[in-house]
């Protein structure tokens, strides 16, 4: 074996060893992650490396499975595989011991004897007394065999659990750790392409990415990570066409980086559709026999695997040194703390993570946890007949911070629209019913002169922006006192909610304590929201000239005039033959022809002030109505992002540990154990350690073979260099 062969092998041992220890936590290393929508294509991964999976594996198996697959070699010379269990951080120190005990070592590596092992470690995992955490853990199954290349491959759970009450939360979780896989930049995607990611509907021809898996299109969209894998139907029902399964393969209908396969079988048992399956085994034929098959397949992920894992070698060593360098200065700086203030900072990171959750929970709507439980809601008959219930007065108001603020943009959006103008006006047949209305007449007289004191050089009959400016900042000038208002009021219903899951998490003495240290964080974040929300009220309301020549201020202008002139002249029309709101279509009238043509000439305004008037109130109501909806929008979007999604901020892990010595010193609740955030980050450099010392020896192996190397070419090319001389001699 040569001296690069030898070098990745023990790389790729390192970086077994260094997910072992839980490295992968810290640092992203390489994977290979199998990403498919449906079991059957999954199952077909491991049928073409050698692994036939029976149909219970799917079904028994809840839990992330990883497969370390390793040539026969000098050291391991006969097949078989060892089973076991890499625990979650998550886990208390006691049952991960317990777990890592867990190793089955066994001659063969048939299928079924991985599913009895596989029982056995899902029972050592859910063993009574351990946390649940199925999810978090992983069953790792280490595999050699003289067929296999040198592979970490991650298969995600396929079963759902029975329980439909845990259905949802147990999909949320397995997409949650999906999504941590397949976002590293350095796992590479194997998508599974048995039919389109949403089965209901028929993918577009000219839209092949249809056939990519949701969430690779989600999280690698420049498809510089995947590699796609063309399988034959399990079932009739597949929609797969053979094209697409000749086309995909060659890389131009849908490019890859890293390539495609396609395998000629069914998955699952060999006799399964063997009708189907010799279909699609004459349909192979045309697929490329570099990319058909298992043999290829087997070969083009250990090359890709390879390439992808020597690319990073450098780049993990660098960030397990970045990541100790951090973990080091933590450490320093909570030792550095006065022994009567470090007492607290166990609590207040266990108090930080609880906030976090909660606020978390409250921000994404998710209300399972009893903190937003709701009191019983009972509906009564009061005394005069009304019937009512004590909603307000329920335990979970002021809690579930996604209802509170749904209410509160859809009230902002109702009131700007209902209280947002100074002046409502009313045509000539309507009367006032309100101190803002205003008849049109009186308000176009008004606006009348406006235009007269506004206007340059610009004829009669026209209107300059400066009016248009004017009649809007009028009827504007309520906006800014509505949006302080609604502001003021949501950034006390948020507070509110803050001020209770902080009652939620700390005892009575320590709840002030957290506010005050919140607190600063908290008023910064408002003084950022108050900052963007009077930036944007400063350029809606502080109109500029070309705003009004704007193609939709103008069209929305057109409208509004001709609306009003076809409602005017309808009006005027009936009245003019005697016509009433509750005559019909049909009823006959006698028209005097010169009379209607009289009356119709003498309503003719020849007015062209009274027209610019008007024509500066439609541009101005144009461009109300715009704006309008643009502050609606704008003010929600900005309450979104820049208030409720930094709540988290103001009391995470981060603020706990870059607490100053005078804010730990006013913390003064209890905490049950000050060695928590200590041992965490022990832990955390101890693997940091071991793995950055296992790395760095592989540089020294390489450069020893390196240097052993030249020197056996060294001596060879002497030794021939001598035996020339010899010869040269002999004659």
């Amino acid at each position: 074996m040569d001296a690069q062969s030898v070098h990745y092998e023990n790389l790729f041992d390192a970086l077994c060893s260094a997910r072992a220890k839980g490295l992968g936590e810290y640092v992203d290393l390489p994977q290979m992650v199998i990403c498919g929508d449906y079991p059957p294509g999954k199952s077909a991964v491991l049928d073409a490396l050698g692994m036939r999976a029976a149909e219970s594996y799917s079904k028994e198996r809840r839990f992330f499975t990883e497969f370390v697959l390793r040539p026969t070699g000098l050291y391991v010379d006969r097949p078989h595989f060892v089973v076991t269990i890499i625990p979650g951080n998550e886990r208390p120190e006691d049952e991960k011991e317990r777990l890592r005990e867990f190793s089955r070592e066994f001659e063969s590596y048939m299928m079924h004897s991985i599913e009895h092992i596989l029982r056995e470690a899902r029972a050592e995992i859910e063993r009574p007394g351990f946390d649940n955490l199925l999810l978090r853990d992983t069953v790792r199954i280490e595999i050699h065999d003289a067929d296999f290349p040198r592979l970490i491959l991650v298969d995600p759970p396929n079963a759902a659990p029975e329980d439909q009450d845990t259905l949802s939360t147990y999909n949320d979780a397995v997409e949650e750790r999906m999504i941590q896989y397949i976002q590293n930049p350095r796992s590479i995607v194997l998508a599974i392409i048995d039919r389109p990611s949403s089965p209901v509907e028929e993918p577009h021809p000219d839209d092949p990415q249809c056939w990519l898996p949701e969430i690779v299109r989600k999280f690698d969209d420049a498809r510089e990570r995947t590699i796609g894998l063309v399988i034959p139907p399990s079932e009739y029902t597949t929609v797969i066409p053979a094209s697409n399964y000749i086309d995909l393969p060659k890389n131009e209908k849908l490019v890859l980086k890293l390539g495609w396969n396609a395998l000629k079988e069914p998955p699952g048992d060999r006799v399964y559709h063997r009708s189907r399956g010799r279909y699609f085994l004459a349909v192979a034929d045309l697929v490329k026999s570099a990319l058909c098959g298992p043999v290829s397949f087997r070969e083009h992920l250990g090359k890709s695997f390879k390439d992808i894992l020597e690319l990073y070698q450098k780049h993990i060593i660098a960030d397990i040194k970045t990541q100790l360098s951090f973990c080091k200065a933590k450490t320093t700086r909570i030792s550095s703390v006065p022994r009567s203030t470090s007492k607290h900072l166990g609590s207040l990171v266990e108090a930080s993570k609880s906030f976090t959750a909660l606020i978390r929970a409250a921000m994404e709507g998710d209300y399972t946890d009893t903190f937003f439980r709701n009191g019983e809601f009972c509906v009564s008959r009061r005394g005069d007949g009304v019937y009512w219930s004590p909603l307000k007065d329920l335990p979970g108001n002021g809690r579930q911070l996604r209802d509170i603020m749904r209410r509160r943009i859809d009230r902002f959006g109702k009131r700007m629209t209902k209280d947002g103008r100074a002046h409502r006006i009313l045509e000539e047949h309507q009367f006032p019913s309100h101190e803002k209305d205003i008849r049109r007449s009186d308000y176009v007289e008004q606006v009348s002169l406006l235009v007269q004191q506004t206007r340059g050089s610009e004829p009669p009959g026209t209107v300059n922006s400066l009016a248009i400016s004017a009649v809007f900042a009028d009827q504007s000038r309520q906006w800014r006192d509505i949006v302080h208002q609604e502001l003021n009021g949501i950034i006390k219903e948020v507070a509110n909610v803050v001020k209770n899951v902080v009652n939620h998490i700390a005892s009575s003495p320590n709840e002030t304590q957290l506010l005050a240290f919140m607190n600063p964080a908290f008023e910064r974040l408002k003084a950022r929201v108050v900052g963007k929300v009077e930036g944007l009220l400063s350029t809606t309301l502080a109109t500029q000239a070309a705003t009004f020549s704007s193609f939709t201020v103008s069209e929305l202008a057109r409208d509004l005039r001709l609306s009003r002139e076809r409602a005017g002249v309808d009006k005027w029309l009936k009245s003019a033959l005697g016509l009433k709101e509750s005559d019909g279509p049909k009823k006959q009238i006698t028209v005097d022809p010169t009379e209607l043509i009289k009356r119709i000439q003498s309503e003719v305004s020849v007015d062209l002030e009274r027209q610019a008037a008007e024509l500066a109130i439609d541009y101005s109501e144009a461009h109300y109505q715009i704006t309008l909806n643009r502050v609606i929008q704008e003010f929600g979007s900005i309450i979104e992002n820049d208030l409720v999604q930094n709540l988290p901020a103001i009391f995470d892990m981060r603020s706990v540990l870059l607490m100053s010595d005078a804010e730990m010193r006013c913390q003064t609740d209890a905490a049950e154990d000050v060695s928590t955030a200590t041992d965490v980050l022990q832990e955390e450099i101890s693997t940091l350690k071991d793995c950055l010392a296992m790395f760095d020896q592989l540089k020294v192996d390489a450069q020893a073979s390196q240097d052993q190397s030249d020197c056996d070419t060294s001596t060879t090319e002497d030794t021939e260099h001598f035996n020339l001389i010899a010869i040269e001699k002999q004659y």
